[in-house]
């Protein structure tokens, strides 16, 4: 299993056009790509990308494996499964059709609402900054960042811890 994925802006632009995402503008070292959801992502080709992936449970575990498995272990993969592996909310079907991607650091959970489909979509976001503070993340922040999602009407979720990882120096 693949936890962290280590490639260059280079790679990651050429992986992202390969999973039909489209480059919208390019200016300089500069490009923005978008997905066939249409999610903008701005890529500095003179940075590198992590992708970090979870590797055990966090502070929240609410929704309920389909498999038997970790909820952790079902949102981990490096190519999604779709519906062989995932996490199911507890109760019945929700009233509203949004639900927020999180991030927890700094003891600060910080989310953004995004709207649910009945079909099969990868959701991302990306801090550039932590949510907290404002101020430039550190890799402490990092090996103590957990990720998850979260339930708009009861916020019940899932969060996830990430493998500690200090290979590249991306971040300062």
């Amino acid at each position: 299993m693949e936890l962290v994925k280590h490639e260059t802006c280079q790679q990651y632009v050429a992986r992202r056009l390969s999973e039909g995402w489209r480059i919208i503008s390019q200016s300089g070292f500069n490009v923005i790509l978008q997905s066939p959801e249409g999610i903008s992502r701005p890529v500095d080709l003179r940075n590198d990308v992590e992708t970090l992936r979870p590797n055990a449970a966090g502070d929240l575990t609410e929704w309920v494996p389909i498999d038997g498995a970790d909820n952790w272990a079902n949102v981990d993969e490096v190519t999604a499964d779709e519906d062989t592996t995932y996490n199911r909310g507890t109760g019945g079907l929700p009233s509203t059709a949004y639900f927020h991607i999180g991030i927890k650091e700094n003891n600060v959970t910080t989310s953004l609402q995004k709207g649910a489909t009945i079909s099969w979509v990868t959701y991302s976001q990306q801090w550039n900054t932590r949510p907290s503070d404002s101020k430039a993340w550190t890799w402490a922040d990092i090996d103590a960042l957990q990720i998850g999602y979260f339930h708009e009407e009861s916020f019940w979720g899932d969060l996830f811890n990430l493998p500690p990882y200090r290979a590249v120096n991306t971040l300062d």
